[in-house]
């Protein structure tokens, strides 16, 4: 954290927000970026966030977000880190990240493991909202599940069990903050 004297008794902060290392389902800050604040006397006062704010969080929840709209599911199991069947047998891609493979060196096959150990850990049994993007070549749903608020596919990654695939990252609005 950072701050300036501008003038007349006003200081421009700026924070530098990082996400915090913090445990699965810990409070969610937002991705890496940076903040400019201009306080009186130097003086900061913490910005409330987004989803504690009662007109804001209505303003979100009816803005048609496409996690509210999307329709329920029950996740039956995990292949890997990045695939799910729901009960009904759709298999389902999670969209915008890449997991290790459960095939390669040992080394790779433990991190594989953790990865789809977390991802069933997070929605298996549950019933999780899913936005379809498209079908992949081997014919699974591409999609974001949600376990509201959560977005899995962001907390794989904030929680280092998978990286955004760049390739596809257009796809998923919090891929590119």
């Amino acid at each position: 954290m950072a701050s300036t004297k501008v003038s007349a008794g006003w200081t421009l902060l700026v924070m530098a927000m990082r996400k915090p290392r913090h445990p699965p389902l810990g409070p969610r800050i937002g991705r890496a970026h940076a903040r400019v604040k201009l306080c009186p006397n130097g003086l900061a006062k913490p910005r409330a966030p987004l989803w504690r704010s009662g007109p804001a969080l209505l303003a979100v929840l009816l803005s048609g977000l496409p996690a509210v709209a999307a329709p329920a599911v029950k996740i039956d199991r995990c292949h890997d880190g990045d695939t799910c069947r729901t009960t009904n047998g759709e298999a389902i891609r999670l969209a915008c990240i890449d997991a290790p493979e459960l095939t390669g060196p040992p080394n790779a096959q433990r991190l594989a493991q953790a990865s789809r150990d977390y991802l069933r850990e997070l929605v298996v049994g549950k019933e999780v909202l899913i936005r379809r993007i498209g079908k992949d070549r081997y014919g699974r749903a591409i999609a974001e599940i949600y376990l509201w608020p959560l977005n899995i596919g962001e907390e794989m990654v904030a929680s280092g069990h998978a990286r955004i695939l760049d390739r596809y990252a257009s796809q998923c609005p919090w891929a590119l903050l």
